[in-house]
């Protein structure tokens, strides 16, 4: 219902809508969440400019990503694409068209899609176990990544610098804001295999939470 009214808002306003979707293959139960582009009415002519890559699925070397927009942005389109980087590798984009044209895509997002979703249970529940009482943490239904709050007053980027020295690597909350906020929170990639040097290092990341 809110993806309708977005989009009925920003047609209203002539608003343009630009979605960021490199997540959406993968998502836990095998469907994929609606995005913007599906519902919109012009997709020719309509509000939203659709971006995705394979570099958050298959690779992130994979530097190769795509974007469907309305047929009045197309030259503007082209242009900056042109003038940021001139093209892209030949090469892997033909590996890419073949691993999609023989269905390996779909048989490798089938195995990552289960994999990631095991991968959030065993760090949500790392956690429950090693972070102060208190911590929040998101309950995401794809992708590979968890945001965490801590409890308020926490400096996020001290504790990364510190757990840096330790060969561990979080991202502060306040990297994703252009006004400094999310100091008390961080961003935990779990795509990393489950081992007990990981378990370590959360419980690591859960003592600088809380302060030790």
């Amino acid at each position: 219902m809110i993806n309708y009214q977005l989009v009925a808002l920003a047609h209203r306003h002539d608003m343009l809508l630009i979605e960021d979707d490199i997540y959406g293959d993968l998502g836990f139960n095998g469907a994929r969440p609606p995005n913007l582009l599906s519902i919109e009415p012009e997709p020719a002519n309509g509000n939203v400019i659709y971006c995705a890559s394979f570099s958050k699925t298959v690779a992130q070397g994979l530097r190769i990503g795509w974007m469907v927009l309305p047929e009045r942005f197309f030259r503007r389109a082209e242009y900056l694409k042109y003038v940021a980087n001139l093209a892209a590798p030949t090469l892997p984009q033909l590996a890419l068209a073949d691993f999609l044209t023989h269905g390996g895509y779909e048989r490798y997002l089938r195995q990552v899609q289960t994999r990631y979703a095991r991968q959030i249970d065993l760090f949500s529940h790392a956690i429950s176990q090693h972070f102060p009482a208190g911590t929040r943490v998101t309950q995401p239904k794809g992708g590979f990544v968890l945001w965490v709050e801590l409890a308020a007053g926490t400096d996020t980027l001290l504790m990364t610098q510190d757990l840096l020295k330790q060969g561990i690597s979080i991202a502060p909350g306040q990297i994703f804001s252009a006004t400094q906020k999310y100091r008390n929170c961080i961003r935990l990639s779990c795509a990393q295999p489950w081992t007990a040097e990981v378990e370590a290092a959360m419980v690591k990341v859960g003592r600088h939470g809380d302060g030790k």
